[in-house]
């Protein structure tokens, strides 16, 4: 009896140690992803730098094909590995490492080169999110009780937040009178510090050791997913889905150009950037709870008032523009209001497809859905970007003001769901 206690206090001790390092983990990983953000601080560090605006809009899409690649070829791999913080720890550097380089070389670098530099690093992020966030929630299943992970995910997100305002905020004070290049670049380096911090406690969890498990083949599930594709589309209900989620890249993409539309505006300012990352990490630190309350009621209605606030991102951007109105605290209310959007939409569909789709064919879905948006990402990104390079920055944002109109009206055409008809207790 005594040498079963014994165990259960040292499992319990390693719980809650574990818990303490994951939580370290997780909050310097989500504090670097606000301040090395592909959707608002690369793009906006690529506009600054006077690079060719046509290639501006690929930005995300290579971070989340970057993230697709490296989740469907790491999978197997952290299936069968025996020390999985390994993979942890491979993706925050990767990303450290990647974000330093442009810290370190950028301003040096030839205009021309910038956007294939620029691309690089978005997709070494993808790639290092994609192999990083597998590892954990492996981790993470394998450290902490049920009741204990939802927790320290919620916990982890707004902490992340909140120290992002509070390193942009900081920022943004002491290099007030310094040059705007440097006070933008300062914010990529606490991005990658905060990585390199959280390598280091991947190497500090305890008893995450794992026997070897059997081989699994790669090339069967890409075989298994090719066959999948026709199944999956013959359901109406996933057919208007993969619609909606089309038309809501208007608001998943819209960082992007708002960034790039204010580093036009403000880029020679001093301590902008970091007032827009402030304003977009208060937009995810207010959006948690609300669209966490909302999402209960009705997920259409959650997807339709998304579409509301990118909606009315893009009408004050374009009345920012049009009426000269170039002030850095009323551009900041852009990106809470698009952060906003982002919030509700990318949360909402995720919640949608788990609900619609039948159990045992779940993770079919959820490929096919990332596949074929995420390559219809591309085409978008690139033709709101050949717009902004031809016609200047105010067009991607008239693109996505009507594209969000659209994926507004468009919402009452997906099929309710039990908790639209029930709500969920």
């Amino acid at each position: 009896m005594a040498r079963i206690n014994d165990t259960r206090r040292d499992n319990s001790d390693n719980s809650r140690y574990n818990f303490a390092v994951l939580l370290g983990q997780g909050t310097l990983v989500d504090l670097s992803s606000q301040l090395g953000s592909a959707h608002l601080v690369l793009p906006f560090l690529y506009s600054a730098l006077g690079a060719p605006l046509a290639f501006a809009g690929l930005l995300v899409p290579a971070s989340r094909i970057g993230k697709l690649f490296a989740q469907a070829s790491a999978a197997p791999l952290i299936a069968t590995a025996r020390i999985r913080t390994w993979y942890m720890a491979f993706g925050s550097l990767a990303m450290g490492v990647s974000l330093a380089a442009l810290a370190l070389f950028a301003a040096i670098i030839n205009v021309h080169v910038l956007p294939a530099v620029f691309l690089l690093v978005a997709s070494v992020i993808g790639i290092g999110q994609g192999v990083g966030s597998l590892a954990f929630q492996d981790v993470l299943g394998r450290t902490l009780p049920p009741h204990r992970r939802g927790s320290l995910l919620f916990t982890q997100t707004a902490l992340g937040a909140a120290f992002a305002i509070a390193a942009a905020w900081g920022t943004a004070r002491i290099f007030e009178d310094a040059e705007s290049l440097s006070s933008h670049m300062t914010l990529i380096w606490i991005s990658a510090a905060a990585l390199v911090l959280a390598t280091a406690c991947s190497a500090l969890l305890r008893g995450v050791a794992a026997k070897r498990e059997v081989k699994a083949e790669a090339s069967g599930f890409i075989s298994d997913l090719r066959r999948k594709v026709p199944l999956t589309v013959r359901f109406p209900w996933f057919r208007r889905f993969l619609v909606a989620r089309f038309l809501f890249l208007s608001v998943e993409l819209a960082m992007v150009f708002y960034s790039i539309h204010a580093a036009s505006l403000h880029s020679e300012k001093a301590g902008s950037l970091s007032a827009f990352v402030i304003a977009s990490s208060l937009g995810f630190v207010v959006g948690g709870p609300l669209w966490g309350w909302l999402i209960n009621k009705s997920l259409r209605l959650v997807f339709f008032l998304g579409g509301i606030a990118g909606a009315g991102a893009a009408i004050l951007a374009l009345c920012i523009e049009y009426l000269n109105l170039q002030s850095v605290p009323l551009y900041a209310l852009v990106f809470v209001l698009a952060a906003l959007g982002y919030q509700a939409v990318s949360q909402c569909r995720k919640v949608y497809l788990v609900d619609m789709a039948p159990e045992d064919q779940r993770p079919y879905f959820l490929s096919v859905s990332d596949t074929l948006i995420g390559s219809l990402a591309i085409g978008v990104g690139a033709l709101f970007g050949l717009l902004a390079h031809i016609q200047g920055v105010t067009w991607p944002v008239v693109g996505i003001l009507a594209m969000t109109v659209l994926a507004v009206l468009y919402v009452f055409a997906l099929p309710s769901t039990e908790i639209d008809t029930c709500g969920r207790s």
